[in-house]
């Protein structure tokens, strides 16, 4: 069977393989194309995180309000205060409750509050700390927290039962630490 497979041509021109540039005419790599397509593929990443931007402004009272339509019931305040619109940010950055979880949890990312305001930019900001030493681990522990503060939001909603901040750091940091001790 290997020799049938052998003599299968792979080119009905018997020519030596190349390398083809599929991003200029001529096949051939430049630092011209190659510039060229790094700034293309900027512009479309650009143009991705704005789309973002705009559906979350956008949609910003998105997750209560997606509930309130599917279901008729109830409203789009912010179930951990009481005191805002409850949209990604504000569920996990501008609630008071968000931020004595963030204030007690061990792990800190000042350097990305100004991009709080849109969640996706923040995590995509988020994301570029994997190039840091621990990033990753850093990434994964705050993926827990955000999980916990989900988790915490849906179990005053159905089950009218509020979690304290501190049982939401501890629940993220074994879970962060049970996944690393798997790894």
């Amino acid at each position: 069977m290997a020799q049938k497979i052998a003599k299968i041509p792979l080119s009905i021109y018997q020519r030596k393989d190349r390398l083809i540039w599929n991003h200029s005419r001529n096949g051939e790599y430049t630092v011209r194309s190659g510039y060229a397509l790094a700034k293309e593929m900027e512009a479309q990443a650009t143009k991705s995180v704005q789309s973002k931007e705009q559906t979350s402004s956008h949609n910003r009272k998105e997750i209560k309000d997606l509930v309130h339509r599917r279901t008729g019931k109830g409203d789009n305040i912010c179930t951990s205060c009481g005191d805002g619109i409850e949209t990604l940010e504000h569920m996990f950055f501008e609630c008071d409750y968000a931020k004595k979880i963030w204030k007690l949890s061990p792990i800190s990312w000042d350097g990305l509050i100004d991009l709080q305001a849109c969640f996706w930019r923040w995590w995509e900001g988020l994301l570029e700390a994997t190039q840091r030493v621990n990033g990753k681990e850093h990434i994964e522990l705050t993926i827990n927290i955000l999980w916990q503060i989900w988790k915490a939001r849906n179990k005053v909603i159905f089950d009218n039962a509020k979690v304290k901040e501190i049982t939401i750091v501890r629940k993220a940091q074994n879970g962060w630490n049970s996944r690393k001790l798997w790894n």
